[in-house]
């Protein structure tokens, strides 16, 4: 994938007319804002943005309509310039930029015999873990790890395995685990024991180990302050988990020597748990929901080992599938995401910026559906970016209508793409230069799955 928008915004400019219309308001709203600058940003990859005016949109009188006009008008925007003047070129400046301007998506598939297509990156290097089998009655496959080239496609294969793991995720620690170990972990097909390895890359070996006091691991982080790996999942049995677990990065592989930690409150029914790791609030943030529209977020804080309850959310109502929301920390902070019943069935989006007061991000309402096959589990996450942007992954397995959507604080839509069918519910998207990379999972009635590659003009 050409990687053309690479570039960084620096000079500054006022606006002139012509002829009673602004230079570089592409939109015709009165205004210069990063929407023009995303309309030409459209226009230049061929997308026909609707509502653009192509007679503005030339801010640097080359008589053409490119990047170079997207980024100058992202500069007047920022303050870099202050008019708009023939043969202004932007030159790269150390630490300037526009912020984050999404600009395409590119969906990179690997065959429909695959299920999960999961992107690790250990420095520079690439890799994207392949599984061909999928749990809930369909026959366990094998594991394939590739490295990837710096477009994702696929490369040499580097290892394969016949675990029983069929629903599986990926990760890597560096800091803590080397650089030659991916952490992949998974359910078997009747979801009552999860497996968990350490795949070196260098010596191509497993070491796979199980374990059945959780079905279904769901989230796996690191936190530095307490040194610690925690990981948290489910069953869907009568004994249902409510801690969480704790280990040492020598003791991943052996789960009998895991610690627990006692999470607060009674387990809901069918319970659906993710954690994430706040470093700026020295913290774990752990979202509990389930079918019944109870959702609840406790925040573990490590200098106190005290759990308290910033968010609590009951609807109503019932489904026969599991709706999910998601609770994931970057860039100073949180984005949650609640599965609401009330009026209809859709999910409301919260933002943090301190770790405790959660703030509805407005003017967002995103709908559940079901698929025509009557699956119907859906999930949204929400992933704080750079400079007040969010990227809200709505996705209801098989439905064309899930999307890649990005926000701004207000709730304002910078850009959506849509038909995302495939769905991912790990929700760890990768920042790779101006790319971000989010992996694939299907669900037993959707053929094949997919890897996203989103371009955007970074910072």
């Amino acid at each position: 994938m050409k990687k053309k928008f690479l570039l960084l915004l620096i000079v500054f400019v006022i606006p002139f007319s012509l002829f009673g219309q602004t230079l570089g308001d592409v939109n015709s709203d009165g205004a210069i804002t990063i929407v023009d600058a995303l309309l030409v940003s459209q226009y230049y990859v061929d997308l026909n943005p609707s509502n653009f005016n192509p007679s503005v949109a030339d801010t640097n009188c080359n008589d053409s309509i490119d990047i170079i006009d997207a980024l100058l008008i992202a500069q007047y925007y920022v303050g870099l310039i202050d008019s708009f003047s023939c043969d202004i070129t932007p030159t790269p400046t150390p630490g300037s930029g526009s912020g984050y301007i999404p600009v395409s998506q590119e969906i990179k598939t690997y065959g429909s015999q695959y299920a999960c297509a999961k992107p690790v990156m250990i420095g520079q290097n690439r890799y994207i873990v392949l599984c061909t089998g999928f749990g809930w009655g369909n026959p366990q496959g094998i594991i394939e790890v590739y490295e990837a080239d710096a477009n994702w496609n696929l490369g040499n294969r580097i290892g394969t395995s016949s675990s029983p793991v069929c629903d599986l995720y990926a990760k890597a620690f560096p800091d803590v685990l080397g650089n030659t170990r991916i952490l992949i972990y998974g359910s078997v097909d009747s979801a009552t024991i999860s497996f968990v390895t350490l795949f070196d890359i260098n010596s191509r070996t497993w070491n796979w180990a199980e374990t059945a006091d959780v079905f279904y691991i769901t989230d796996i982080v690191y936190a530095r302050q307490a040194n610690l790996f925690y990981l948290v999942g489910h069953r869907w049995d009568s004994n249902a988990v409510n801690y969480l677990f704790t280990s040492s990065s020598n003791n991943l592989t052996n789960p009998g020597a895991w610690g627990r930690l006692n999470l607060p409150g009674q387990p809901k029914s069918a319970q659906e748990i993710r954690i994430t790791y706040a470093s700026d609030f020295n913290s774990l943030y752990i979202s509990r929901c389930d079918k019944a529209y109870n959702t609840d977020l406790l925040r573990y804080n490590f200098s106190t080992q005290q759990f308290t309850t910033i968010g609590s959310w009951s609807y109503g109502g019932s489904e026969a599938y599991v709706i999910f929301g998601f609770v994931r920390y970057n860039e100073g902070k949180l984005g949650v995401t609640v599965p609401n019943n009330n009026p209809s069935r859709h999910f409301d989006v919260y933002y943090s910026t301190d770790g405790q007061n959660l703030i509805q991000l407005p003017n967002t309402n995103f709908p559940i559906y079901s698929h025509n096959s009557g699956h119907s589990e859906a999930l949204a996450y929400c992933w704080p970016l750079e400079n007040d942007t969010f990227l809200v992954h709505d996705s209801r397995d098989g439905v064309s209508s899930s999307f890649i959507g990005f926000y701004d604080m207000q709730g304002n839509q910078i850009i959506k793409f849509s038909g995302s069918v495939s769905h991912y519910s790990e929700a760890s998207p990768l920042h790779d230069g101006p790319d971000i990379i989010i992996g694939g999972e299907i669900a037993p009635d959707v053929a094949g799955t997919d890897l996203k590659v989103i371009t955007r003009i970074a910072n």
